[in-house]
């Protein structure tokens, strides 16, 4: 896993996965400032764990409401202290090619020039796909358009948050 901060890449935003450092898992509820905090101009990402055993606030901090969760699931940290989860298709590329991983590269464009040169893609005579543990929160593209040919597919301890992502 890649553990660095993508959040300077890209904004996260009330309703995104993330993990943390130490591969908990949650929902950011809010991003902004908080102007009580040791930090009061730094960028604060407030989180609701799901797992209680994470969390220390609720939603609530230097008495000041910012979202609402049960007691003890929540967290209010710095973005470089999380990371969102990835997408399908970039965790294919990432496992399933000869291409050394490049977390903040997403592979549609890679696929689409190859579709798009005539080529097959990459991912055609694929029929088993283990991705379990791989961080992944969304689909991407239609994982049928990327692998036509699968039978088999482990997402298993992912992030997706319905099958619709799927």
């Amino acid at each position: 896993f890649f553990f660095g901060c993508l959040c300077t890449m890209c904004e996260l935003n009330p309703g995104d996965v993330v993990l943390d450092n130490d591969g908990f898992v949650g929902t950011v509820r809010f991003v902004g400032k908080i102007p009580k905090s040791p930090s009061p101009e730094a960028t604060w990402i407030g989180v609701e764990w799901a797992d209680s055993a994470r969390g220390k606030y609720d939603g609530s901090i230097y008495g000041d409401r910012y979202f609402e969760c049960p007691p003890n699931k929540g967290s209010f940290l710095k973005p470089s202290k999380l990371r969102r989860g990835t997408d399908f298709a970039t965790e294919l590329c990432n496992k399933y090619t000869d291409d050394q991983p490049r977390p903040h590269i997403r592979v549609s464009a890679k696929y689409l020039v190859q579709r798009e040169n005539g080529t097959s893609g990459a991912f055609t005579n694929l029929q088993n796909v283990d991705l379990s543990g791989s961080a992944i929160c969304s689909a991407g593209f239609g994982v049928m358009e990327l692998c036509p040919n699968l039978n088999k597919l482990n997402l298993a301890n992912n992030l997706l948050s319905s099958w619709d992502e799927v």
